[in-house]
């Protein structure tokens, strides 16, 4: 993996720059004072792309779909992931607009819709495969760039605050549904805005 997304910097320039611009991203901290849970601002311009683009149905309806194997500028390299259990099949592809040191975009090989019903399986294959790395899920109306085309995205672990203050914060957690040992749906009330926890092995 690394060695993919090294080689991938080296053969494209546009995101070789903006993974090195990401060194100088300006953060601010911020602390609630109800929780005392830290968070963080991010002066990101080379993101502007991805968060102020138009998702509306006549923006995406007059784009091609960038996503797509096609449309996909010729620089981008593409790791397929392989797995007899997927019920989607998913390419890695180095996110080229990073928030993250390690940024990747998992988009379905499929164009169809974002919607995570059919990728929880994909998710834990990933983390099979590559236990470094986070893998997050932007649904269609939080903040997806591209609500048009399945996709997850994974990186670098232990960088987003939520997950560097999970001891504290899972502390609150109140277990409202217990499906078996360890698998459950909880609800956390000691974090900035309520927020719901799913635990599963399986």
């Amino acid at each position: 993996l690394v060695r993919f997304f090294n080689r991938q910097l080296e053969l494209w320039d546009d995101a070789r720059k903006r993974y090195t611009d990401l060194k100088t991203v300006v953060t601010k901290e911020l602390e609630d004072e109800d929780t005392g849970i830290i968070l963080k601002a991010q002066f990101n311009p080379a993101r502007i792309v991805s968060t102020a683009a138009s998702i509306d149905k006549k923006a995406i309806a007059a784009r091609p779909c960038f996503l797509c194997k096609d449309n996909r500028l010729k620089e981008q390299m593409v790791k397929p992931l392989h797995t007899a259990e997927a019920e989607t099949a998913m390419d890695l592809l180095v996110n080229p607009f990073p928030i993250l040191p390690e940024h990747f975009t998992i988009p379905a090989r499929e164009h169809q819709p974002q919607n995570i019903s059919g990728v929880y399986g994909e998710i834990y294959h990933v983390l099979d495969c590559y236990p470094e790395l986070t893998v997050f899920y932007n649904g269609p109306k939080c903040g997806a760039s591209c609500p048009d085309h399945l996709h997850l995205q994974a990186g670098t672990t232990g960088v987003v605050p939520i997950q560097a203050q999970w001891a504290r914060i899972s502390r609150t957690a109140r277990i409202v549904v217990s499906v078996a040992d360890g698998e459950d749906i909880s609800i956390i009330n000691g974090y900035v805005t309520p927020a719901m926890l799913v635990r599963a092995r399986s």
